[in-house]
């Protein structure tokens, strides 16, 4: 039986990570889905530090990693009612592909949302890859709108200026 867990990434992480990323990108371009550009280290190491980042670990082994924060404004704008948690950049490790492991994910951060009487937990993903829109939506997750992030320091440069959808999965 495998044993996993959430916990906050840590510095020292960040080269299995960026390996990950790397990974994903390599899927993306393969099945012709739109391409994260290159993360910025000093954003993911900021990210890392200030406590927003996370990983499922499965046998003590990283299974994914992703990004949570309690606002975004750029994204969601007037939406951001200080009433959700936001998902970004959701990697998963290429040793763990196809376990649906977004479901543990989705579980610890219901739970992570409730304890701070959140009423949604919220994502944006590509606008134009039906696979991943269509996999979100069987965990629950519904339609808000269709959105392009603007060309912002306010955002990373991975999300900068990208074509998205916004969703959502309400808690009550």
């Amino acid at each position: 039986m495998n044993k996993s867990k959430i916990v906050h990434t840590c510095l020292k992480d960040i080269d299995f990570i960026f390996e990950m990323l790397e990974a994903a990108i390599k899927y993306q371009r393969q099945n012709g889905y739109p391409v994260w550009p290159r993360f910025e280290r000093s954003a993911l190491e900021n990210t890392i530090n200030q406590g927003q980042h996370y990983k499922l670990l499965i046998d003590q082994q990283i299974a994914c990693v992703f990004k949570v924060l309690l606002e975004d404004k750029v994204v969601w704008r007037d939406l951001d009612q200080a009433n959700a948690i936001y998902l970004h950049g959701v990697i998963v490790n290429p040793a763990f592909k196809g376990q649906r492991l977004f479901g543990s994910i989705l579980e610890w951060s219901r739970a992570f949302a409730k304890e701070r009487e959140l009423e949604y937990v919220r994502l944006d993903t590509w606008g134009d890859n039906t696979n991943i829109i269509s996999y979100y939506k069987s965990f629950g997750f519904e339609f808000v709108e269709y959105f392009t992030t603007p060309d912002t320091l306010d955002l990373p440069l991975q999300q900068r200026g990208n074509k998205v959808i916004l969703l959502e999965l309400p808690l009550y």
